[in-house]
């Protein structure tokens, strides 16, 4: 009996010292694995879809999309623990938004596959989340916790050394330049009633001559009712006469003053535009008293 307990406890040390061989995956681990793997793209795939919208209660349904493909991922990997379901995970914490799982999971890949497909792409990722770390949390769900696959949290990268400053000697001061006092600009605004007179002389020449115009119309019906009438003529006959030659003389009176007016009203707008544009230029309008009616003298130096 002690020769036989001394065998079983040489046969359990041996073994306790002896490595654990690795568990080859099973087929049906490895079908079991392919669902979960699958499983997990189709979450996350939604969970993309779901985090690119703007509502909110989406944005919510996206979190557990994110976290439904997490689980799946750990379950893949306990069964068959291969580097590619590794770099998918990592994926769907960097699309969770978090950055420290993110950063583990990358360099995790690249410990187990530093020459496999994704290599690049993943030493980019944790060169870029890198920079991220700082203040940088971890989610409160301990389900979500990656250890059991990508293994204790390794030491943050150590922040570059800052560069010494160097020291530069201050730029020279530049000589003030001497201030000038500065030339006499015309006024802006210098011209501004010439321009503003000038388009209401326009306006008024134009409704003059419109008064014109319909005058003239009167003096013509008036002229052809007459030219038509036939037989003797009529009290109302010679009145329409006097009508027709009132008409016709304020036709030519009013399409005489209102083509003056507009071209009265160009020429202090054209003025007015030479005053504002040289500061040297001047116009004076005096009122003058004509015989039968009164005028107005424009003098100007351009």
């Amino acid at each position: 009996m002690r020769g036989l307990a001394i065998a079983i406890g040489a046969a359990v040390a041996l073994a306790l010292a002896a490595p654990a061989a690795a568990k080859e995956p099973s087929k049906r681990d490895r079908r079991r694995a392919a669902q979960l793997v699958r499983d997990a793209r189709r979450a996350k795939k939604m969970g993309d879809r779901y985090a690119a919208s703007r509502n909110r209660r989406l944005k919510k349904r996206a979190m557990r999309r994110y976290r439904a493909a997490v689980l799946a991922y750990k379950k893949a990997y306990a069964l068959v623990p291969e580097p590619p379901i590794v770099f998918e995970l990592a994926e769907v914490y960097e699309a969770r938004g978090d950055v420290r799982w993110a950063w583990r999971g990358y360099a995790r890949y690249l410990e187990l596959a530093p020459d496999g497909d994704r290599a690049p792409e993943a030493a980019e990722r944790v060169e870029r989340l890198a920079a991220q770390l700082d203040g940088a949390g971890e989610p409160d769900d301990p389900d979500l916790d990656p250890t059991d696959v990508f293994g204790p949290e390794p030491e943050p990268p150590a922040a570059p050394d800052p560069e010494p400053e160097v020291a530069t000697a201050p730029a020279p001061i530049a000589a003030a330049r001497p201030q000038t006092a500065p030339a006499d600009r015309p006024a802006p605004r210098r011209g501004r009633w010439l321009r503003y007179g000038g388009i209401g002389t326009a306006i008024a020449g134009g409704l003059l001559l419109g008064l014109g115009v319909k005058y003239g119309r009167d003096a013509a019906a008036a002229s052809d009712a007459l030219s038509a009438k036939e037989g003797p003529w009529t009290e109302e006959d010679r009145r329409r006469i006097d009508r027709g030659e009132s008409a016709e003389t304020k036709a030519i009176a009013l399409s005489v003053a209102g083509a003056a007016a507009i071209v009265a009203g160009g020429a202090l707008y054209y003025l007015g535009l030479r005053t504002g544009a040289r500061g040297d230029a001047g116009v004076s309008a005096v009122p003058t008293a004509l015989p039968g009616g009164a005028g107005l003298a424009v003098e100007g130096r351009f």
